[in-house]
């Protein structure tokens, strides 16, 4: 059997089976397209600030903010360069905490993550950045508290942002 003939045989064969036609090429476009925008990763969210915090005690509280739940954004918090002491050793722990504000009752508390690695200590592994995230929270307001490894420690930090 020539296997150059049947190369030659298939090369000849209609190639529009092979393509999509134009009009299903252009719908998939179209419907990947939709997909992209509909993704959460291109979703942008609905408010942010930036800020820096110098010299705070453990249970300082961050700045409040309004989340009206207009998107599917998880609420976030961003540390730098942490440091506990005009040293600037890095810390040993520092914890933030996501409450939502309510006037007539106790605040709703959505858990403390560890933050601890926004210190710059190679040594140690940290490279200055930590970040946390709690999901995407119901429409009310909202703020952070800063919970630290004891009363005398202090906490610096620049950049502080948060997405919401």
């Amino acid at each position: 059997m020539n296997l150059s003939l049947l190369s030659r045989a298939h090369a000849a064969e209609p190639q529009a089976c092979h393509r999509l036609s134009r009009q299903k090429r252009n719908g998939l476009t179209a419907l990947a397209g939709l997909l992209l925008a509909a993704s959460p990763a291109s979703v942008s969210a609905e408010g942010s600030w930036n800020s820096s915090v110098s010299g705070i005690a453990d249970l300082f509280t961050s700045r409040r903010w309004q989340d009206n739940n207009t998107d599917a954004v998880k609420s976030a918090i961003y540390l730098r360069d942490c440091r506990v002491d005009a040293a600037g050793t890095a810390p040993n722990y520092v914890g933030v905490e996501l409450r939502r504000n309510r006037v007539a009752a106790p605040d709703v508390s959505y858990g403390t993550k560890d933050l601890s690695a926004c210190g710059n200590r190679p040594d140690l592994g940290w490279f200055g950045v930590d970040s946390a995230e709690w999901g995407d929270q119901v429409s009310g307001q909202y703020f952070f508290r800063f919970k630290l490894a004891a009363a005398w420690v202090r906490l610096w930090s620049n950049p502080v942002s948060a997405r919401y």
